[in-house]
């Protein structure tokens, strides 16, 4: 029952990134000084513990899905943005040459 707790924790620690290298020993002590309704207290907190990192795992997956989503979702807006400034300067020049040639025929009037 205690290798099963020390696996769990220690496959927990090392995918959080928390190893200590005393963990072994001082888990060790700790589970030999427990009782077994506080083993069984222990176990019910490393399976919500687990349940909390899964949940946090899966809404971090989300999140960054959305994330790329908005990313695309920017990056051809701005595209699109860009294709727009130019007609619209292209528009802006042909209507001042317009202008420019409906200026010189009133004047040549």
């Amino acid at each position: 029952m205690f290798l099963k707790f020390k696996l769990r924790i220690l496959k927990l620690f090392h995918f959080l990134g928390i190893f200590e290298a005393n963990f072994h020993s001082g888990f060790n002590v700790i589970m030999n000084k427990t009782s077994n309704d506080e083993q069984l207290s222990i176990t019910m907190k490393i399976d919500k513990l687990e349940s909390s990192v899964k949940e946090l795992l899966a809404y971090c997956k989300k999140l960054s899905e959305e994330n790329d989503a908005f990313k695309f979702s920017n990056q051809q807006l701005m595209l699109e943005r860009s294709e727009l400034q130019a007609k619209n300067d292209k528009v802006r020049g042909q209507v001042e040459a317009m202008m420019e040639r409906l200026k010189a025929m009133d004047k040549a009037s």
